[in-house]
């Protein structure tokens, strides 16, 4: 659940957990408002628990004061997010889409050398808007990387994708830029997220979001469900005889541990 909260300890040892499996790209909290998605309430502590790790520490920021707490605490990696369509960016951020592209900008200098993926949300639909016009998408990513975006995150917000309109806009998308700045963010919602995601691969992309246990959802996005599960997302890939450097049972054993933690009491 979003509202359900973690102490910093649980989430702490759950992160080592998850690197102790092989994962070398984690997600380790997000600085935004407490009181809009309660989960990341002190996320500032959770990084700086964590000290220097083999594995890399991504932070989901909104703003640049976002940015500034993250880089204080340690995280190594960082992750805006837009939108595709106009009414999810308002939603969502309380800003049109041009203006949360004025924001990046003026987090790429401060960012200086840490790795900076701008990320698109409704890719394929919106709540708001209905079907996403691949173009919207498109254009988006191009300004993005314009304004010095090291990749881009392409994002089934909603969980609605079907695996040919994923071919189609990665085609597209293949046509303005390197698949190799690409990643793909998928949620199960509808139960398409393995297939989607096996066609995004067999299309070139190689960099996959994904949550233990596919937990999350997001509080702005009615009716979307959890992302698509790591452990699901590996099965997929071991089965396709691709090496992923992650322990599947290790993998498990961490999200069988996390789930047997109790959440904090409100």
């Amino acid at each position: 659940s979003l509202n359900a909260r973690y102490s910093v300890e649980t989430r702490q040892e759950w992160i080592q957990k998850l690197s102790l499996a092989g994962i070398q790209e984690i997600e380790c909290g997000a600085f935004v408002r407490p009181d809009r998605v309660p989960a990341m309430a002190n996320s500032d502590q959770v990084f700086e628990s964590l000290g220097t790790t083999p594995f890399r520490k991504w932070a989901l920021i909104p703003n640049r004061k976002g940015l500034q707490r993250a880089l204080e605490v340690g995280a190594d990696a960082l992750a805006f997010f837009t939108s595709a369509t106009e009414e999810f960016s308002l939603k969502n951020t309380a800003c049109t889409r041009d203006e949360s592209l004025i924001r990046f900008h003026d987090l790429v200098s401060e960012a200086k050398q840490f790795p900076l993926r701008a990320y698109l949300s409704c890719c394929f639909e919106c709540p708001y808007e209905g079907i996403v016009d691949p173009a919207e998408v498109i254009n988006m990513a191009r300004k993005c990387i314009h304004a010095g975006a090291t990749e881009i995150v392409v994002s089934d917000t909603i969980g609605s994708a079907q695996p040919e309109q994923v071919r189609v806009l990665m085609e597209k998308l293949n046509d303005e830029m390197p698949l190799s700045m690409l990643a793909i963010h998928l949620h199960n919602t509808r139960g398409h997220a393995l297939d989607c995601a096996k066609v995004a691969w067999e299309s070139g992309v190689k960099a996959f979001d994904a949550s233990a246990g596919g937990l999350g959802g997001c509080p702005f996005a009615p009716g979307a469900s959890g992302n698509v599960s790591t452990e699901s997302l590996v099965e997929l890939f071991h089965g396709m005889q691709v090496t992923t450097g992650i322990d599947l049972p290790a993998l498990k054993q961490a999200q069988a541990w996390f789930s047997s933690q109790a959440p904090l009491s409100t």
